[in-house]
Parts: C-alpha cells; sequence; structure tokens
C-alpha cells in the first residue's frame, strides 16, 4: 500500500543555494500494517517537514527514534527519490517550482547511523545490492545482513 501527502506542495521550501521546490512525500508498506498508524506517521513527518520549511534533499536521515510506527522495528526514515515507482512520478515540473516527490524509505537505527556516517551513496549501493523488502517495517538491517 502506498500513502502520498496531498497539499504539502501548496507551499515552497527553501533548498541549498537560494533555490526553492514545492515536495509530496510517499511512504509505503505491506497492507498488514495498520493503515491508520501509517498515514498519522506520514501526517506528522509531513506537517514537521512543512514547520521546517527545508526541502528534504536526497540522503537525509531522520532518527533514529521510538519507532516509526507503533510495533515496528523501522525507526528512522531515509529520504530518496521514488525508483521504485514509474519514472514519470518523480518530479511535476508543471508547478512553479517544480513539485519532487520525496520517497520516505523506514530503516533502521543502525541503518541510519550507517548513512550518518558513511553517507548516503554508500548506503544506496548496499540497497542496491541486497534487495531488500521495502515495505516491511520488521526488515533486518542490510548493515546488519552487509557485516555478517
Amino acid at each position: 500500500m502506498t500513502y502520498s501527502t496531498l497539499g504539502m506542495s501548496r507551499t515552497r521550501l527553501a533548498m541549498p543555494k537560494s533555490r526553492e521546490v514545492r515536495q509530496e512525500l510517499i511512504f509505503s508498506a505491506y497492507e498488514g500494517y495498520d493503515s491508520s498508524k501509517v498515514a498519522s506517521f506520514l501526517l506528522t513527518f509531513g506537517e514537521s517537514v512543512l514547520r521546517s520549511g527545508r526541502a528534504l534533499l536526497r540522503g537525509d536521515v531522520f532518527g533514529p527514534y521510538h519507532p516509526l510506527i507503533q510495533g515496528v522495528r523501522a525507526n528512522s526514515i531515509y529520504c530518496t527519490v521514488p525508483v521504485m515507482f514509474d519514472s514519470g512520478l518523480a518530479t511535476m515540473a508543471d508547478s512553479n517550482p517544480a513539485t519532487v516527490f520525496v520517497w520516505l524509505i523506514p530503516i533502521t537505527g543502525q541503518e541510519a547511523e550507517f548513512v550518518k556516517s558513511t553517507g548516503w551513496s554508500k548506503f544506496e549501493d548496499i540497497l542496491e545490492r541486497s534487495s531488500p523488502d521495502f515495505w516491511d517495517l520488521d526488515r533486518e538491517s542490510v548493515i546488519e545482513a552487509k557485516m555478517t
């Protein structure tokens, strides 16, 4: 099941070098997860982005927190381009400035710390090689799998 914000793009968000962008957020999880809890998380996260006034950038990490959603293993968020979706979803150029769709990937605390210390490019390399189940909010860390 894929969830998306609707209306965040009414607000311009600041980017580096005095640029601006509009954004909407995408989050996916198996249908077995409580949809009201997933929607609540996405709403709360989206509101915090709007309050900050700062656009999410590829490689941004948030967390670790308590679990993102009560009862799941994932406790952090990784921001990236929506590569698992149709390529036309990434950017809506009809708006001014353009609206960019940000894929929020649920990750473990260990993965969040890895990105913070090593960088997003190496993390995305590991994601590509390990092909994790992105929709499973209880999946094992790809960092643990890489190290064993």
